[in-house]
């Protein structure tokens, strides 16, 4: 976005640009043999600076605005900052682009395409109350660039300004028609405000436009379902995992919208899969199988959690779950050199484990130490219950 801005910009201040990539140095081009010429001829620096900027040299333009004597009467000062500024947004030094632009303004630059590049440099600090000013300041130049109503959404969307950011939005679509990043902003700023029936409108013509991203799939889609939708976001997913098969994001919200149907086990498969892709979905995807009580299935991608206090803390649920709990007691000795056995969760799981073992003196140690008030009560029912089994055995 900042390139695009940057490359209309310049030309505004008639430092016209061709391309937006910075050719190389020892390229030789023409216009910068003669800029070099021109030096060499003792010419205006600040002129030949914007040569060497419109050729894409930000570098040796630079080296040359260093060479620039500012106090000389003939020197154009308005244009020497607003190049400086330029640069500094090339280099994305943000604070000082905007101390170059100010000054450029104070030196007497008049083009509304300044307050162009000063909306630019506060977005990225993040100022966004200075965005919306420069928009508002740059008066028709921002006409002329969409990603300025784009950037004047996004912050007043940052300052809670949603109907501002709407109107942004609207005016930047009905100004550009064929820029299909409006009506994807829309769709954003609905599912951000929970109106998900509308989002769900707006995305399906959205979609069914084309050239649609994964990222716009998986907005599309996360509308539907938060809209109670499971079974249409699933299908929309289901489309867009076949069009980027090599997408781990969509599989993760694939994965969700199974979830949200009641079909955990679908999900753990597809999180299986999408940590093919990254690692970090092992965990999920165990935790998922686990849900379904697919136990077999939850405890291989517990096997290859990387962190070990992580893998034995879900290993504990999973193996309690599956009421195997000779193999519980036995991590005792794993989880207390890890620290585990301080969560109260573990000790009470593992004092569990014990009482199913009858090592009930075991799992009386263990109880005793837990003071968590939201075990108390469970940990009173299972003393009783080894109290119980105590008394007669045969019980238990």
């Amino acid at each position: 976005m900042q390139l695009r801005i940057l490359c209309a910009a310049l030309l505004v201040f008639g430092v016209s640009t061709a391309t937006a990539q910075e050719p190389p140095d020892d390229q030789g081009s023409s216009s910068s043999q003669s800029a070099e010429n021109a030096e060499q001829e003792d010419v205006d620096r600040v002129s030949l600076a914007a040569t060497l900027v419109r050729d894409g040299h930000y570098g040796r333009a630079q080296t040359v605005l260093a060479k620039v004597d500012t106090k000389a009467e003939e020197t154009d000062r308005a244009l020497y900052h607003t190049l400086q500024g330029i640069i500094a947004l090339r280099e994305k030094a943000y604070q000082t682009a905007v101390d170059e632009l100010e000054e450029a303004i104070h030196q007497g630059q008049t083009k509304n395409q300044i307050f162009v590049h000063l909306a630019q440099a506060y977005y990225g600090l993040r100022n966004w109350e200075m965005v919306t000013l420069s928009v508002r300041n740059a008066e028709e130049a921002a006409h002329d660039v969409p990603d300025m109503f784009l950037m004047k959404a996004r912050a007043h969307q940052k300052l809670d300004e949603q109907a501002m950011a709407w109107r942004a939005l609207a005016e930047g679509r009905e100004l550009f028609p064929d820029n299909r990043a409006f009506l994807r902003e829309q769709i954003f700023l609905l599912v951000d405000l929970k109106l998900y029936q509308m989002a769900m409108g707006l995305g399906t013509t959205y979609l069914e436009s084309g050239d649609a991203t994964e990222e716009d799939y998986i907005a599309v889609a996360d509308a539907f379902r938060k809209a109670g939708e499971s079974k249409k976001a699933q299908m929309l997913l289901e489309e867009a995992r076949l069009t980027f098969p090599d997408s781990s994001e969509v599989l993760v919200h694939l994965a969700h919208a199974y979830i949200s149907g009641g079909h955990p086990g679908i999900g753990g498969t597809l999180m299986q899969v999408a940590a093919e892709y990254d690692p970090k979905y092992i965990r999920e995807s165990a935790e998922l199988f686990r849900r379904a009580g697919r136990y077999d299935r939850a405890l291989y991608m517990n096997s290859r959690v990387s962190d070990q206090t992580e893998k034995f803390q879900q290993r504990v649920a999973i193996l309690v779950e599956k009421k195997e709990y000779e193999r519980v007691a036995a991590l005792k000795p794993r989880l207390a050199r890890l620290g585990l056995l301080e969560n109260p969760k573990i000790r009470y799981a593992m004092a569990y484990a014990h009482f199913q073992t009858r090592d009930w003196d075991q799992a009386e140690t263990l109880l005793k130490q837990i003071d968590d008030p939201d075990l108390y009560e469970s940990a009173v029912e299972l003393r009783r219950a080894i109290d119980s089994c105590r008394d007669d055995p045969t019980r238990c």
